[in-house]
């Protein structure tokens, strides 16, 4: 009964974040094709606040939890470098684009004008800083940079990636959230209020919807 109850709880924080990201695209389409007028008012539902129950919450962290509902719950709050569709197809998602140097080298530039929750503009630095977080901690996430020798910063958005071996599909490896070292803000469209035992709740990341919008519209752009 427990087991069920988990897997409904799952299915419905997956059913959410779907429902929002569709939300969230609908009124980016509409805000382009709807001319500006006095004369016209639309009525909207913005969701502001979201009440999660969960299980055996170890712990929120992504990279250290073994819970499969904060796994899920993490998407909404951290962004990745990368995210894969439905057709498995990798999408830019932090990435504005990576151009392969040689065989294990690969230059990464970052989308400008991201910032995390608590208002710091997210930069190279953090993502060296998740991957060699994730490098030295056992998580789901050590396999996914197992194969990253090194970062090198060029400047606040780009940085070069080494690798130990060729892998041509190793960009497929780069969708693990990207975790701050305040380990509870994310560069997400929600953040985290308050989370204990039994409940999570997260509110929306009002800068995510007024910064992100003009440079995120190709967000979700296949490579």
């Amino acid at each position: 009964m427990q087991k069920l109850k988990s897997i409904g709880i799952i299915i419905i924080i997956i059913s959410m974040y779907v429902s929002v990201y569709i939300y969230w695209n609908h009124m980016q389409i509409n805000e382009e094709r709807t001319p500006v007028s006095s004369e016209i008012v639309r009525e909207t539902t913005i969701i502001k606040e979201l009440n999660l129950g969960l299980n055996n919450l170890d712990t929120l962290n992504p990279v250290k939890s073994n819970n499969k509902g904060v796994q899920n719950i993490s998407k909404l709050i951290y962004d990745s470098l990368f995210t894969i569709n439905g057709e498995n197809k990798l999408m830019n998602n932090l990435v504005e684009e990576m151009a392969k140097l040689s065989e294990r080298v690969y230059l990464v530039k970052l989308k400008d004008g991201i910032y995390w929750h608590n208002g710091d503009k997210f930069t190279s630095r953090d993502v060296q800083y998740a991957i060699e977080y994730m490098q030295s901690n056992d998580g789901i996430y050590k396999a996914n940079v197992a194969n990253i020798e090194d970062i090198k910063i060029i400047d606040g958005l780009i940085f070069r990636i080494h690798l130990l071996e060729k892998d041509d599909d190793f960009q497929y490896n780069l969708t693990f959230p990207i975790i701050n070292k305040n380990e509870n803000i994310g560069t997400g469209m929600f953040k985290l209020q308050n989370a204990n035992n039994d409940q999570i709740v997260l509110v929306q990341n009002s800068q995510y919807a007024r910064n992100y919008a003009s440079i995120r519209k190709d967000k979700h752009k296949p490579i």
